[in-house]
């Protein structure tokens, strides 16, 4: 009997020690691609956004530079972003999200957001935009285009819609 709770205990140090080894190694293994969504890569916000599926987090994975504003609309739209540490730029002082009829986005996590000309919400009905702030927080570099008068402020607020703001 001793023998066998000798190999029982043996066998049992062994299956945690493995499982311990799996934990590590999968901890340590970087997912490719711009943005992550449940473990998966994706290289274009496109593709992310249609599998987080209104329920998912999309979480930055790299530095991001945008070329064009990222149009987040319709009421069934729901996008929740996690900066995840990186910095978002914006090209020229465009703006990052124009999130309208009745969509949200949710931004999160901590990170960095360069050369934003504003966050339009609502331009188009109603819009709401939560940003939660995390660890370290959210910073904002907003810059406006040249002779721009109209997103003078990082978040431009239409009739109808709403900014929640938390964690700064």
């Amino acid at each position: 009997m001793k023998r066998f709770s000798k190999i029982l205990v043996a066998v049992l140090a062994l299956c945690l020690l493995v499982g311990a080894l799996a934990l590590a190694i999968s901890a340590n293994t970087r997912v490719e691609g711009n943005f992550v969504v449940q473990g998966t890569g994706y290289e274009k916000w496109e593709d992310a956004v249609a599998a987080a599926d209104n329920t998912h987090t999309i979480y930055i994975n790299e530095n991001w530079e945008l070329e064009e504003v990222i149009t987040i609309s319709g009421a069934t739209t729901n996008v929740k972003v996690n900066l995840n540490g990186k910095t978002v730029s914006v090209k020229d002082g465009s703006m990052l999200f124009n999130v309208y009829s009745n969509a949200k986005l949710t931004i999160e996590g901590e990170g960095t957001i360069n050369d934003a000309g504003a966050i339009a919400i609502g331009a188009s009905k109603s819009g709401v935009v939560t940003v939660n702030a995390t660890g370290k927080g959210i910073v904002i570099n907003h810059k406006a285009a040249e002779n721009d008068t109209d997103y003078i402020c990082a978040f431009r607020i239409h009739d109808r819609a709403a900014l929640n703001v938390s964690g700064f």
